[in-house]
């Protein structure tokens, strides 16, 4: 099966959905470019011949700097789960330093747990986000702490207005995504906090194991925002053979998904006032 079909087709409209929960890093902020940028401290000390300094162009190495920092990154968020997230980073920097044979400043390594407030949103996310914001509530469920992801709120992702509806953090929660208990939570606290049903509820996000493994599990329906998809296909292949995920829709970026849910509406009103 190829991954440019969805492996659950969606039996019902976008328009039908209530609340869009959201991963933000890496589908609403630009997470591979923001790390290859404060690694490059560590990757600078590398050897031309090192496969993360050798790649053949600027996105292929985005793609093999933030594969290594995130097997690191994973391996951390499940021995530490109760760690605030910037200091899992600012771990996370020091072990794949080290890693790589190189001793990190510990000063790098705190400016690189504390730079999260500064990583740059994807092009199309503030105007994509606002269009969404007229059909659906946005709330987050995001691997962060409080205090970073309201930097992000405060910078880079200032333009969203009027803000988001909730936000469900790994610090609130007290653990990390793909854990179930984040999504338990989620769950939970949309019926206590906006009296939103598991039914009402679209899954959007870029991670195919962090997010869309879990919805599956959780019976939630859920959106891909594939992001770079040429690298993430064979992944996703994978995964729908060994049926771990099922996502309903697949977009290459959230624009692309506020354009369909745009044209949705406009079908329905042109479909209404035929019959009117």
């Amino acid at each position: 099966m190829s991954s440019t079909v969805v492996p659950n087709p969606p039996t019902r409209p976008l328009t039908s959905f209530s609340v869009l929960t959201l991963d933000i890093y890496g589908t609403l902020i630009d997470w591979e470019s923001s790390l290859f940028k404060f690694l490059e401290p560590i990757t600078a000390h590398l050897p031309d011949s090192h496969p993360l300094k050798s790649y053949s162009d600027v996105e292929d190495g985005k793609a093999l700097v933030g594969k290594a920092f995130h097997d690191v990154e994973t391996e951390l968020l499940r021995e530490k789960p109760d760690l605030k997230y910037a200091a899992l980073l600012t771990e996370a920097y020091g072990r794949f330093a080290q890693g790589l044979g190189i001793t990190p400043t510990q000063q790098d390594a705190e400016a690189f747990g504390s730079s999260i407030g500064s990583w740059v949103p994807f092009p199309d996310t503030i105007d994509a986000m606002n269009r969404l914001h007229k059909h659906f509530k946005l709330v987050p469920l995001s691997n962060i702490d409080r205090a970073s992801f309201r930097e992000t709120c405060e910078g880079p992702l200032k333009g969203l207005l009027p803000g988001f509806d909730a936000i469900y953090t790994a610090e609130d929660i007290g653990s990390y995504k793909p854990s179930l208990k984040n999504f338990e939570y989620l769950l939970e606290h949309l019926q206590k906090d906006l009296n939103l049903s598991k039914e009402k509820v679209l899954h959007t996000a870029q991670s195919i194991t962090v997010d869309h493994v879990p919805a599956k599990q959780m019976g939630l329906t859920s959106a891909w925002i594939v992001r770079n998809q040429e690298r993430r296909d064979v992944l996703a292949d994978e995964l729908i053979r060994e049926g771990k995920v099922g996502f309903s829709w697949r977009f290459s970026s959230l624009g692309e998904m506020a354009d369909a849910v745009e044209k949705e509406i406009a079908a329905k009103e042109s479909d209404h006032t035929v019959n009117a």
